[in-house]
């Protein structure tokens, strides 16, 4: 999970698809089509077939919402007495059609930039009104 996004998750929800489909890793992701960032993943069925921070297609429709779950076993696809970045991994499980995409419906809040705290600190003022 990332350290700097507020994120909405149905953690038993999530955690129960993830067991269902014996897969080694699961991305949560969100439909963005570029409105809070560059959207940069790809699904097709419920498989992520591409992340990439860099590259843009017009396919690119979703964006990595920020929490992920992987088996013991992805550990094994990350090399030894090195950095690996987690865009590493998540290409390598790709590449063996073991990512899952879980869709959120609700936005994240990321606070690691100027206009993601300023974002966050109007929901968090609309929540303390309700």
């Amino acid at each position: 999970m990332y350290g700097d996004s507020y994120l909405f998750l149905d953690i038993p929800k999530i955690m129960s698809y993830f067991i269902a489909q014996n897969k080694l890793g699961l991305d949560t992701v969100l439909k963005n089509r570029d409105a809070y960032d560059k959207s940069n993943i790809v699904i097709k069925g419920n498989l992520v077939t591409m992340y990439s921070k860099t590259e843009k297609t017009k396919d690119m429709i979703y964006i990595d919402y920020g929490a992920a779950l992987f088996r013991k076993e992805a550990l094994h696809l990350i090399p030894e007495n090195c950095f690996s970045s987690i865009e590493e991994l998540f290409l390598r499980l790709i590449e063996r059609e073991q990512l899952l995409a879980f869709e959120i419906k609700e936005r994240f809040y990321e606070i690691g930039s100027p206009q993601g705290l300023q974002d966050f600190e109007a929901f968090a003022q609309r929540q303390l009104k309700h």
